[in-house]
């Protein structure tokens, strides 16, 4: 099986990732201190989880920009109350470091990053096809086992035993999963195609445009609210349904994704890939788009 997939992520220092982000910040002044935060082979809430612990500080009032993968060494930005520096400076944790970067006026928020620098090692890839944009899949890291399925659950109102947090993101691995069906219907006509698993890409650039997530208030017109209508009535679902009303706030109004996605920085040498992409897209598809082949990462996680 495995002859046929491009095989990353044998160690966590395979895969590198380096959160890209802009702080303003100096030495002492400001309520909030800025922290590189650099981890392997954990993933980001469970650092910080780790972090509140050690330095007794609610995790509510620790923000950081985006998740970052497990099995990986990644550096990304966190913000600490400056209260805490003291004990955040002195703090040793296993698999985590600590490294004061300054202080400033305003807190790290989820999405205040604008892309992630990757430096890949790639295994058993047969030919290499460079590229500087691709189809801005959500990868399946997004869906696991069942996330999707338990979203649609939701939608159906039927008994979910979750808690909030993963409600919601159930609910938004439903509508991803629904947002990779649509564009694959979307490029079905299109020359020059080429598929690999269930992602379909293009070797001729083709005109971006904005793609919603499917939710209660989309507007479904042209040829994707076309495509979204024929989705719905294929899965028993209808847009009322992401209407839920007992639980405000477990799902937000409709948001846009780019149908393309460009690719900066590209070099691959000796096995190693190195690239940046905005936040949001992800590097195994780009493995994916430019080996064409499967990627598998080991050990599977």
């Amino acid at each position: 099986m495995l002859l046929n997939m491009v095989i990353i992520k044998k160690d966590p220092s395979d895969f590198k990732v380096r959160e890209l982000i802009r702080l303003e910040y100096d030495k002492l002044a400001g309520n909030y201190a800025y922290y590189k935060l650099t981890k392997r082979n954990c993933d980001t809430l469970k650092a910080v989880e780790l972090i509140s612990k050690r330095l007794n500080v609610p995790i509510k009032f620790i923000g950081y920009a985006g998740n970052k993968d497990k099995y990986a060494e990644t550096e990304q930005s966190i913000s600490i109350p400056q209260v805490f520096r003291k004990r955040a400076d002195i703090v040793r944790i296993d698999k985590i470091a600590l490294e004061f970067l300054g202080c400033g006026k305003n807190r790290i928020h989820l999405g205040d990053n604008y892309g992630n620098a990757f430096e890949i090692k790639v295994y058993n890839y047969k030919k290499y096809h460079p590229s500087t944009f691709f189809i801005n899949y959500f990868g399946e890291q997004r869906f696991g086992k069942d996330n999707h399925i338990i979203g649609k659950k939701i939608l159906k109102k039927e008994n979910v035993y979750i808690d909030f947090k993963r409600k919601r993101f159930c609910l938004n691995a439903y509508q991803s999963y629904l947002w990779n069906k649509c564009i694959n219907i979307y490029l079905e006509n299109r020359s020059k195609k080429f598929k690999i698993g269930s992602y379909t890409f293009t070797e001729n650039k083709i005109k971006n445009i904005k793609i919603p997530l499917i939710n209660f208030d989309t507007k479904l017109a042209g040829k994707i609210g076309y495509i979204y209508s024929r989705l719905l009535e294929k899965e028993g679902i209808t847009q009322k349904d992401f209407i839920i009303r007992h639980e405000r706030n477990l799902i937000s109004e409709t948001v846009y994704r780019d149908l393309i996605v460009n690719v900066n920085n590209l070099k691959f040498k000796d096995d190693i890939l190195k690239f940046t992409l905005p936040k949001g897209s992800y590097a195994t598809v780009f493995i994916q788009n430019i080996f064409r082949e499967p990627v598998i990462a080991l050990p599977n996680s």
